[in-house]
């Protein structure tokens, strides 16, 4: 009765056998998606362990936490580095990996948000600027009355000598 009872809930060996290795399969591809916070990732990696773990496949915490690492995206890689040069991962829980990274999340908002409120505080500076053509002709201006004020010292000059 009671095998009855589980190869009914459970399925049978072939089933099961089927659904760990879609459950493994999933671990080895599990990645942090570009919309994906946090809290959402580690919810995803959650379910797909615990369900590992209902079919006896119980993955060590290390391993845990060097997977959740490696799916991070690209846009965490100093977090991670940081992470992995300054803990023993060896002896850091999911958990624990989870609060920093919860952390680091909150910060980087926090930043992104000033930087939205320094973007929105920003000053315009009203600037003028003249037609090269008016700036030619003023410059040809200029030249001539330097030219005739040369002359007119010149002759001046002629004058006294």
């Amino acid at each position: 009765m009671w095998d009855k009872l589980q190869v009914a809930h459970e399925g049978t060996n072939e089933v099961k056998k089927s659904k760990i290795n879609m459950l493994v399969k999933k671990y080895e591809l599990f990645k942090m998606k570009s919309d994906d916070d946090i809290k959402d990732m580690f919810t995803r990696f959650t379910k797909i362990t615990n369900e590992l773990k209902l079919f006896d496949r119980v993955l060590l915490e290390e391993d845990k936490v060097r997977k959740i690492l490696r799916s991070l995206l690209k846009s965490w890689s100093s977090i991670k580095m940081t992470i992995e040069e300054a803990h023993d991962l060896s002896v850091m829980t999911v958990e624990m990996l989870q609060g920093k990274l919860l952390t680091h999340e909150m910060a980087m908002k926090n930043d992104e948000s000033d930087d939205d409120s320094r973007k929105k505080k920003s000053v315009a500076f009203k600037s003028s600027s003249k037609d090269e053509s008016d700036s030619d002709e003023e410059d040809d201006e200029e030249f001539i009355v330097l030219a005739r004020k040369f002359k007119s010292f010149l002759r001046k000059d002629k004058l006294k000598n």
